[in-house]
């Protein structure tokens, strides 16, 4: 236990207790930190909740009262439900999708896994019987989608920007994306309702 808290402290911006603790290593694509230790990777907002509160109660997440991911500051952070994590981002205005409360018609909250349900409920929502099928309506596409990174108008740009010859290359480099996400785009595989 000495090892890993010596190699968490040695990767955390230490400050007082009201300033954020920023971690200063390793971090995954959302900004939150990551710690390899013994072989196994751990989030360090969850090692730092381990390390001085205690154990995680299972099936709740380790969440930020100062939403900033890299913070691993434990008197920043608390537990709660996915939903109760869920909800604390759409009142603090950090969900992606603008002016739509709540989460997307016949959606389940980020981060949810079939073990959460029921064999009953399983079926009721898959294949066929699945909301994405029933109610083509109701899907999240473009901005109304929680995972959305550009608008509408940026889609049309790329579109427009290909359309005049810049080459893909260029392209990538632009809007900052993947080939693979470039080609979607142009292809009309993703954003194909504009």
């Amino acid at each position: 236990m000495d090892e890993l808290l010596k190699r968490f402290y040695e990767r955390t911006d230490l400050k007082d207790d009201t300033h954020c603790w920023n971690w200063n290593k390793w971090k995954d694509e959302d900004g939150y930190g990551l710690m390899l230790f013994k072989y196994k990777r751990y989030r360090a907002h969850r090692l730092s909740w381990e390390l001085f509160k205690g154990p995680i109660p299972k099936g709740l997440c380790v969440c930020h009262h100062c939403d900033n991911p890299s913070c691993v500051n434990p008197a920043h952070l608390f537990v709660g439900t996915q939903k109760e994590n869920t909800q604390d981002m759409i009142n603090k205005g950090r969900s992606k999708r603008i002016g739509v409360p709540g989460p997307a018609p016949g959606r389940f909250f980020k981060g949810m896994t079939p073990i959460h349900f029921t064999d009953e409920v399983k079926l009721k929502f898959s294949g066929k019987n699945h909301g994405t099928h029933t109610k083509p309506e109701s899907r999240s596409i473009g901005i109304r989608n929680g995972s959305a990174k550009l608008t509408e108008k940026e889609v049309l740009a790329i579109r427009k920007d290909a359309k005049d010859g810049l080459s893909r290359r260029e392209l990538v480099r632009k809007y900052s994306m993947s080939k693979r996400q470039l080609y979607k785009i142009i292809h009309r595989i993703n954003w194909k309702h504009i």
